[in-house]
């Protein structure tokens, strides 16, 4: 339960329509250098996309790394060390937020914060 909330936690922004690849940066751009909160139960975890499509984050229970690409209006995350009980890739629908915004899908909370966190 706990390694599978961080994962669907990296995923989690709702969708916009199918984008080129070469707008990648105006989805993610304001991630880069800044921190993913996804708030729930069991406590935070923080997730650090970078420009170079690969990303790292993690909790008090679990570390994760790998790569993202956006595909068919969709963020895929690739992982280095597939986390138990997903697949590699994992894919779900991605929006545009800015520094600031908090949102909420499922059970979690999300919120977009300025600079890299721990």
């Amino acid at each position: 339960m706990r390694i599978s909330t961080l994962a669907f936690s990296l995923l989690a922004f709702t969708p916009l329509a199918a984008m080129a690849a070469d707008s990648d940066d105006d989805i993610m751009g304001t991630r880069y250098g800044n921190t993913t909160l996804v708030h729930e139960t069991l406590g935070t975890s923080h997730i650090y996309y970078k420009q170079d499509h690969t990303f790292s984050g993690g909790n008090w229970i679990l570390d994760v790394s790998g790569k993202w690409k956006i595909e068919n209006g969709q963020i895929c995350l690739y992982w280095d060390k597939t986390p138990p009980m997903h697949p590699n890739p994992e894919c779900d629908k991605v929006e545009k937020h800015a520094i600031g915004d908090k949102w909420k899908l499922g059970s979690r909370d999300f919120e977009l914060v300025k600079g890299i966190t721990k």
